[in-house]
């Protein structure tokens, strides 16, 4: 199976790094290359790609994310200079639903040509004071239960937790249905993911993701647990279901040790 990070034939970012498609490099050292983009949002729109193949930025070890996120300041100060510009949008698509295109992490750099601004802001609303102070309390919490090591955490809080992170991420469901060697690879190489995996029987919880299809595919129904329902198919509802609900963990049970 191939290594986490090694070059994919039917990636075209990967044909772009590996010179099989021609580019305008900007900036190249052992970790990334910074090109023009073909198809810019601006002029000046830069493309900053790690030549390594990681699907999505989750997946980039510390090492290289360290090392791209580092040169972002001069790079980016450097755009501004050359495109006489005092604005530069850093922009991630983290994701299909948030705009991600290629399986290839990219990070854009798009300066603001003035007399052409492009609004890269989402649409903003008033929220009532009574309406809004729920609403950070429980992302509030959520933000700093998940900012918290996740060794100490409970059993239950950590069934939670996997069924948010794979319902969250295709991507790395994806990965753990077809590669369960490059998904234990990624793992092991986060602190993060080794913390919140630790004793989950991988293969079983890839087989049982497999036979009840991906929930990400499926109709949405009645999540509530039957008493009578298959572990598999608890696992399935669970994963339907918002990570607060009350939701039946004992589901989910057999894939811990």
């Amino acid at each position: 199976m191939a290594e986490l990070g090694a070059p994919d034939d039917s990636c075209p970012i990967c044909g772009v790094i590996s010179g099989k498609y021609p580019t305008n490099k900007l900036y190249e050292d052992e970790v990334f290359i910074a090109t023009l983009d073909i198809r810019p949002a601006q002029r000046g729109h830069v493309l900053i790609m790690p030549k390594k193949h990681y699907p999505f930025m989750q997946l980039i070890p510390q090492q290289d994310f360290s090392a791209i996120f580092g040169k972002l300041g001069v790079l980016t100060s450097k755009l501004k200079a050359a495109m006489a510009t005092e604005a530069v949008t850093v922009f991630i698509a983290a994701g299909g639903a948030a705009g991600q295109q290629v399986s290839h992490f990219l990070l854009h750099l798009v300066p603001h040509d003035h007399g052409k601004e492009k609004n890269f802001f989402l649409t903003q609303k008033e929220v009532a004071k009574s309406e809004a102070a729920p609403i950070i309390a429980e992302v509030t919490e959520r933000v700093q239960k998940m900012l918290k090591p996740q060794g100490g955490s409970s059993v239950d809080d950590r069934k939670k937790k996997i069924v948010a992170l794979l319902n969250e991420n295709p991507q790395l469901q994806e990965l753990l249905l077809t590669d369960l060697e490059k998904f234990k690879e990624l793992t092991v190489s986060r602190e993060d993911l080794n913390a919140l995996f630790e004793g989950v029987d991988l293969a079983k919880l890839a087989d049982a993701l497999r036979s009840a299809g991906s929930p990400q595919n499926k109709p949405s129904t009645d999540a509530t647990p039957k008493d009578d329902q298959e572990p598999e198919e608890g696992l399935e509802a669970l994963s339907q279901k918002e990570p607060d609900d009350d939701v039946d963990l004992d589901a989910v049970s057999k894939y811990f040790g």
